[in-house]
């Protein structure tokens, strides 16, 4: 520039021009240290960002890492959980079973209980019953004792009756003579 200027017709001008271009490489350069310490910050804070961004990739890998993991258990809850239900229908139906046959046992412990409270209604009867069978045993025991004395008599009586004139009768056949009842 200031070799350009010398060889120019004015050089009044392109003196001018020159000193022009020193003054604005002069600001230039006064902007230098401000621009380089804007940059500086500018690339500083960028760095900071980029360490926050990897630091926020490592959270993620691990938030990625966890949800894995996550992933995983709900897919292992779910295979029990299916269990459970499965565990849950078969304790239903066993329940169901269980009412029915409860059902047919109240059922069945009222019949008993009925005919409990019949026998026990007729056990009076069945004791008064009894006690006509040992005092009807011991009535047929007296009379078989005072009978018998008279079987012999009427044996006699009964020959003395089949001489009679007149009288033909056949003959009955008696029974066997049975054992006495026991008491």
């Amino acid at each position: 520039m200031l070799a350009d200027a010398a060889h120019d017709h004015e050089p009044e001008g392109a003196l001018a021009g020159a000193l022009d271009d020193l003054r604005s490489l002069a600001e230039l350069a006064r902007t230098v240290p401000d621009t380089e310490r804007a940059l500086t910050e500018r690339l500083e804070a960028l760095d900071r960002r980029a360490g926050e961004v990897l630091e926020a990739a490592e959270v993620l890998g691990e938030l990625g890492d966890r949800i894995e993991a996550a992933v995983a258990l709900g897919k292992r809850i779910e295979g029990q959980a299916e269990s459970i239900s499965r565990a849950g229908e078969r304790l239903d139906s066993r329940a169901d079973s269980i009412l029915v046959a409860a059902d047919r046992f109240e059922s069945s412990s009222a019949k008993i209980l009925a005919v409990g409270e019949r026998l026990e209604a007729g056990l009076p009867s069945v004791n008064r019953i009894g006690d006509s069978i040992d005092d009807l045993g011991r009535a047929a025991t007296t009379l078989a004792a005072a009978v018998e004395p008279l079987q012999g008599l009427a044996e006699r009586f009964g020959a003395i009756a089949e001489r009679l004139p007149g009288l033909t009768r056949p003959r009955s056949v008696r029974p066997e003579p049975t054992e006495p009842p026991r008491s």
